[in-house]
């Protein structure tokens, strides 16, 4: 865990919190911290307080953590050591709402080729979105905006499911392709869906096609199980990890 140092109304450092000590590189502005000891990409961060109602426009406290799955196997056999973050706007005010304390906070992180983005839980759904990320001066930058006391939840974008959560329904779209039929899943990538067939509806017997961890949306399927034929149905449902 790490402290991003706010400022009092008067610009002074906000007070450290016990337990925690002043990064030697950079003691007026966070708590200890070193590059890949917590995850290999971040680099920096940038923290405005966007509102600029409270504590004098100055930026307050933003806490960042990191956490483990402690079950190794709930990352699914393919992924190891998966890493969620965890990002909290510290601004708040007795005398203002969570909006008067609306904090920007820019994360920039030096993702390898083929990692462009994260997945992040919504607060209000439940579910995971995937957010690809910009490029900025050759890092890829989350940009959060958070009222005072908020807090987001993601991991990086590279396939293994997030630990917990029930995707969202999937949506099919159907084609042929090469006299195959080629069905298009949309919902959550990184999420694991269950693809079904069954030659009339409704059906007491589907039969499964696949599971698999939804690489993006949308993703095609081939059914090389049948050629040329009319009146196949398809669904596709959630599966918790």
């Amino acid at each position: 865990m790490i402290f991003l140092r706010g400022k009092n109304s008067g610009g002074a450092p906000n007070p450290i919190p016990i337990g925690f000590v002043a990064d030697p590189d950079a003691p007026n502005s966070y708590t200890d911290w070193v590059a890949n000891r917590n995850d290999p990409y971040l680099r920096g961060w940038v923290v405005t307080n966007r509102a600029g109602i409270k504590n004098a426009g100055q930026p307050g406290d933003v806490i960042i953590s990191w956490f483990k799955p402690l079950d190794e196997s709930f990352d699914e056999p393919d992924y190891t050591n998966e890493v969620y973050i965890m990002v909290v706007n510290g601004l708040t005010d007795p005398t203002g709402t969570a909006a008067d304390c609306l904090q920007e906070i820019k994360l920039n992180f030096a993702f390898p080729s083929g990692l462009t983005g994260v997945d992040m839980l919504d607060p209000g759904t439940g579910q995971v979105q995937t957010q690809p990320l910009p490029l900025v001066s050759a890092r890829r930058q989350l940009v959060l905006d958070l009222n005072g006391g908020d807090a987001v939840l993601f991991k990086f974008s590279d396939g293994a499911p997030f630990v917990g959560v029930t995707p969202i329904p999937a949506r099919l779209d159907f084609q042929m392709q090469g006299g195959a039929p080629t069905i298009s899943i949309r919902g959550a990538a990184g999420s694991r869906y269950q693809l079904e067939a069954a030659f009339s509806v409704p059906a007491t017997n589907w039969t499964t096609l696949t599971n698999l961890l939804l690489p993006s949306s949308p993703y095609l399927f081939r059914d090389a199980t049948v050629v040329n034929s009319s009146g196949r149905f398809y669904r596709a449902t959630g599966t918790a990890d």
